[in-house]
């Protein structure tokens, strides 16, 4: 059976959307081995799921969202190595939410981690009449990639669609304590500093 490889995916900031986006570029392709042999991928599709990674080494991750891409392939032009692109839209929610997982704000890389799944065609050349299909297009159920974005980058992005804002560097753990506050009392961050900046004065 044949297999696909993504041997390289990357990411970075996009800024023809009418929100903060980034943009993936993902190179695929059979693997060498699969390409020189007499079964040949002609179709299908490849769920991509999105997450980012908590801390660096580590596998604990937040799911962002799913794309789905088609496999660019046919049976009069079986699957050959590619690149596309893919955009992927940060809400506003996304970006407040990544904050929890981000310890400092500077001199940092977000990793986002791609797990792709998916469904391929497949046929062997000596008899192009039958057609298989597979759940494993990777040779497994599934196969990730990281692609890593920096934070100046990120912080970049984001200040040129939401221009009032401007970012505070602090731990994962301020950030818990300073969440919870909001959460308990109902109120924004805003109105927060504007308070601790008032009882200072006093």
């Amino acid at each position: 059976m044949p297999v696909i490889e993504i041997p390289i995916v990357t990411v970075e900031p996009y800024y023809k959307a009418f929100m903060p986006a980034i943009k993936f570029r993902i190179q695929l392709g059979e693997a060498r081995s699969s390409a020189k042999s007499a079964e040949r991928i002609i179709g299908g599709f490849l769920n991509v799921d999105v997450s980012i990674l908590k801390d660096k080494g580590s596998w604990d991750t937040v799911w962002l969202g799913r794309f789905t891409l088609p496999i660019a392939a046919s049976s009069e032009r079986p699957l050959n190595q590619y690149t596309t692109e893919q955009i992927f839209a940060l809400s506003i929610d996304i970006n407040n939410s990544m904050f929890d997982f981000i310890k400092t704000l500077n001199g940092d890389d977000i990793v986002f981690l791609l797990t792709f799944s998916g469904f391929a065609l497949w046929y062997k050349t000596d008899n192009t009449q039958v057609v298989y299909s597979t759940n494993e297009p990777f040779g497994t159920g599934e196969t990730s990639r990281e692609a890593a974005l920096s934070v100046d980058k990120w912080k970049k992005l984001i200040s040129a669609y939401y221009r009032d804002l401007t970012w505070l560097p602090v731990s994962r753990e301020t950030y818990a304590k300073i969440a919870a506050i909001l959460n308990d009392e109902g109120i924004t961050p805003d109105e927060f500093v504007d308070r601790a900046i008032k009882d200072r004065k006093k």
